[in-house]
């Protein structure tokens, strides 16, 4: 009987079936593998999730053979999925089945099958595969390392706490946070999002020295303009006007109101406000600020 409605005409008839079926163990696993195979997603795909009866072997020549699109998503969804089956699925390179498999808790994945999504994931930019990545259980700090480097701020503080690191790993990630941050080239018109990119960072203290050294060597004007507002809590007007008067005492003056150092005020005046060597203001003993702070607040009044 079950062999009948196994090849009835009628889709709807095998999807109940299959539906009725999907967790037994002691149907023939001939009539398994024709619900496995079967032309219509809705048929095929509670077997291929659920069936005990399917093999490796079995899941392996369905994968090689299927062109119908979902079957491999309901693979993906296999509850211990064996790690050769998730490297089967990986090769395949289906964005919609690889988001499955890592979302699925349950699957094994070895290090080099990660490696292979991580690869892919930032190389070809696959955004739906950023927040499950990030929530994979037993993650190394080899491939958090490696996630940091293109997910977004928010996902690696979720990285974080679900991987329970200490502080100091923490830290580790956010510097590879920084790191990319400094590195990329966004669109300096888009001032608003550099606006909303500069406020996510700063709430999380990641806005520092080296930041902002990073993005000055790396021509990000307006992004540290957005940073230097945050940081030194004056207007955007200001700071811009600061900037175009190419005059070294005010340039320094808001490097310390931005609570920046030295250092920094020297690259801001040689690099962002392109300060003419006439107006240059050098550092005092080579380190500290040449200004009282009194002087200094009173430069930045002038144009606040």
């Amino acid at each position: 009987m079950i062999e009948i409605l196994a090849n009835d005409q009628l889709p709807s008839v095998r999807q109940i079936l299959s539906e009725e079926l999907k967790s037994s163990n002691s149907i023939p696993k001939h009539i398994a593998l024709k619900l496995a195979n079967d032309e219509f997603l809705s048929v095929c795909a509670p077997i291929l999730e659920y069936s005990p009866l399917l093999s490796d072997a079995d899941l392996k020549e369905i994968i090689a053979a299927t062109t119908l699109t979902g079957s491999l998503d309901a693979i993906a969804k296999r509850d211990g999925l064996s790690q050769e089956i998730s490297e089967t699925i990986t090769s395949t390179l289906e964005i919609p089945a690889i988001t499955n498999l890592l979302a699925n808790q349950n699957a094994q994945i070895r290090e080099e099958t990660l490696d292979i999504i991580i690869n892919e994931a930032q190389n070809q930019d696959i955004v739906q595969w950023h927040e499950p990545l990030v929530k994979r259980p037993n993650l190394s700090m080899r491939a958090m390392k490696r996630i940091a480097t293109f997910v977004a701020s928010s996902l690696v503080d979720i990285m974080i706490t679900k991987n329970h690191l200490d502080a100091d790993q923490g830290e580790e990630l956010l510097v590879r946070v920084r790191e990319r941050i400094s590195a990329e080239k966004p669109d300096s018109d888009d001032i608003r999002t550099l606006g909303e990119q500069a406020s996510d960072l700063f709430e999380r203290g990641v806005i520092d020295d080296e930041f902002i050294q990073n993005a000055i060597k790396n021509k990000q004007k307006e992004l540290v303009i957005q940073s230097l507002v945050l940081m030194s809590n004056i207007t955007e007007k200001s700071v811009r006007n600061i900037l175009s008067k190419k005059r070294g005492s005010l340039v320094v003056a808001l490097a310390w109101k931005s609570e920046l150092s030295m250092r920094t005020a020297l690259q801001m005046q040689s690099e962002l406000a392109h300060v003419p060597p006439k107006d240059f203001l050098n550092a005092k003993n080579g380190i500290d600020y040449p200004m009282s702070a009194q002087q200094m607040e009173y430069e930045i009044g002038l144009y606040d």
